[in-house]
């Protein structure tokens, strides 16, 4: 479900900051870059990068990179009492003009009490928990600015599949 009806601003070629970013690049250099650091590199990291060389999206890379470091940091923090800690990133072509950045990891799900909240609702926060419970609505602004989108896949005890869906633009 979008936030809003319609996105805050559609991407223009002219908007300051707007490019073509080469996704399964963009998505490895950026995983690469936190994987150098904790709470990150005790995590086992992987990659399905699916699309085609050149598959591109239009939008600015600081706040596409914002909105990734969201889904991964909450994916760590949801593996943080698990034995197994394991994030798999996977990039694929999802019909005519979109693709899908998935970030699939290994931890307890997302409890069904959240379920009916996340990506509409700020998640209550328990004192001392970090975070203000505001990250995949942020993430959810940030990528419905640029005509996508994103939905919860699969969540259980083997782990919750997060999909950022984006629209694909031409060479």
């Amino acid at each position: 479900k979008l936030i809003q009806k319609k996105p805050i601003t559609l991407p223009l070629s002219a908007e300051e900051g707007v490019e073509r970013v080469e996704v399964d690049g963009f998505v490895e250099w950026r995983a690469q870059q936190l994987w150098k650091n904790e709470p990150f590199k005790s995590v086992e990291l992987s990659f399905d990068l699916q699309l085609e060389e050149g598959a591109a999206v239009l939008v600015s890379r600081m706040w596409l990179q914002r909105a990734l470091d969201v889904l991964l940091a909450n994916a760590v923090e949801a593996m943080a009492d698990c034995i197994t800690k394991r994030v798999k990133l996977i990039t694929r072509h999802k019909g005519g003009s979109e693709c899908e950045i998935c970030v699939l990891d290994s931890g307890p799900g997302i409890p069904d009490e959240l379920r009916d909240k996340i990506l509409k609702d700020p998640i209550d926060k328990k004192i001392g928990e970090k975070g203000m419970g505001m990250g995949l609505l942020i993430a959810q602004t940030i990528v419905e600015t640029y005509r996508g989108g994103i939905s919860c896949g699969d969540t259980g005890d083997q782990g919750t599949c997060m999909i950022v869906r984006l629209p694909l633009v031409e060479a």
